[in-house]
């Protein structure tokens, strides 16, 4: 999303694939001050204001549940004067998700390496994207293992353990027991959803 605001802070330009977020047109801005078409958004507001300052201002906000990664710089004119700023929006939402994910994953990881428990998770393809804990050491399959495979064909020894995970995908929360090479694991899987509602 690429826009410009003038010296009092009131739109000027507006175009990016972004501009669908806040369903809107390209025009319908224009004019109007930037930091009332976010209100809810009060870094909008600071942002401007450090720009309209004489400095560039970067800030994160939210529009329509995707996250927004923002970089303002001043406008000036033949004698230094601010006239204005130009910047524009990049839709980090996915970025951020990935982050949040892997800084999950390095916690669970640590807790599960002290615990005799292992803690999973697949996608909605059903392949592993997490499989750490300490009982993985003593079956001799080490941390990881299985991630990047389908757990339907992993598991296919163990029908109770496929009929679950079909369960998850269809957003509910099962438990099942089952027993492997003499280790008998109790597990409870809940489905995890996206900003959509989506397992």
């Amino acid at each position: 999303l690429l826009y410009a605001f003038d010296e009092e802070g009131r739109v000027t330009l507006r175009r990016g694939r972004a501009i669908e977020m806040t369903n809107t047109g390209a025009d319908d801005a224009i004019g109007q001050p930037l930091a009332d078409r976010f209100p809810e958004s009060p870094e909008v507001a600071e942002g401007v204001a450090t720009v309209l300052a004489g400095e560039t201002a970067r800030w994160e906000f939210r529009v329509g549940g995707r996250l927004l990664d923002t970089t303002v710089i001043p406008v000036r004119g033949t004698r230094g004067e601010v006239e204005g700023g130009i910047g524009v929006s990049v839709d980090i939402t996915d970025r951020a998700e990935a982050d949040a994910n892997r800084t999950q994953s390095d916690a669970l990881f640590a807790a599960a390496s002290h615990a005799d428990a292992t803690i999973w998770s697949f996608d909605a393809d059903r392949r592993m994207t997490l499989h750490v804990g300490a009982p993985l050491e003593a079956l001799g399959v080490g941390q990881g293992w299985n991630v990047g495979e389908d757990m339907a064909d992993v598991y296919a020894d163990y029908p109770v353990v496929v009929e679950a995970i079909g369960g998850v995908l269809q957003g509910e929360r099962t438990e099942w027991s089952v027993t492997i090479d003499g280790r008998t694991f109790e597990s409870v899987v809940s489905p995890m959803l996206d900003s959509r509602g989506a397992v």
